[in-house]
């Protein structure tokens, strides 16, 4: 009776997985397109003025991919450790890939105006709004037990708190995008430390004491 249950959860799974993965790698490529490469024939000044002029362009991409690089990380690590799904995690999925669209737009909106107050208050509060569904998404498979039993707590305290950066620091950073734009981008990385920190304060447990 429960076969026909657990194939159908699986197929969901494995799909969004699927469909997951090539919204990350379309948004990833986005942040690119606003970069404009160099024409053939453009001497060595030119050619630095062009790289000079696209510096804001080259920053707001590589702030952009550390972002969706650490959610796509998350993401895969937390999906991993999902044993089914029901349709209210479903509905929480999908609504986290429907926030994860309006990534290029944030995107080209902080490119096409650099420095921009509003361009970059728009793109923090879109990173902080899919932060919270992706802790509500956690946050729901822990309550509902749809993750793996044999998961160690440590570990699913771990995935909790590796939530939490992301949107942190994106609502902290709004109030800097107010008065300087190296202050804003400056509190957007500090994901990066607490994400470390949190690595290392929240370890993967050893084999014998997932054991005890």
């Amino acid at each position: 009776m429960n076969k026909p249950k657990r194939q159908r959860e699986d197929f969901y799974l494995e799909n969004f997985r699927i469909l997951a993965n090539v919204m990350f790698a379309l948004c990833m490529f986005a942040s690119v397109l606003k970069i404009d490469f160099a024409s053939e024939g453009m001497n060595e000044p030119q050619l630095f003025q062009l790289l000079s002029d696209n510096l804001n362009s080259i920053l707001n991409f590589s702030v952009a991919f550390i972002f969706l690089a650490m959610f796509w990380v998350k993401f895969v690590g937390r999906l991993h450790h999902m044993a089914r799904c029901d349709n209210g995690l479903l509905a929480l999925w999908l609504l986290y890939l429907a926030a994860l669209c309006l990534y290029p737009f944030a995107e080209n909106l902080l490119g096409n105006y650099p420095g921009s107050s509003a361009a970059q208050i728009t793109f923090s509060a879109l990173w902080a709004i899919i932060g919270l569904i992706s802790l509500a998404n956690w946050s729901y498979a822990y309550k509902k037990k749809l993750i793996d039993p044999d998961l160690p707590k440590q570990t699913a305290r771990r995935l909790l708190y590796e939530c939490y950066p992301e949107p942190v620091f994106a609502l902290l950073s709004i109030p800097f995008a107010l008065y300087s734009s190296w202050g804003y981008y400056i509190v957007l990385l500090l994901t990066i430390p607490a994400n470390i920190w949190i690595s290392k304060r929240f370890p993967e447990e050893a084999p014998d004491q997932m054991a005890d």
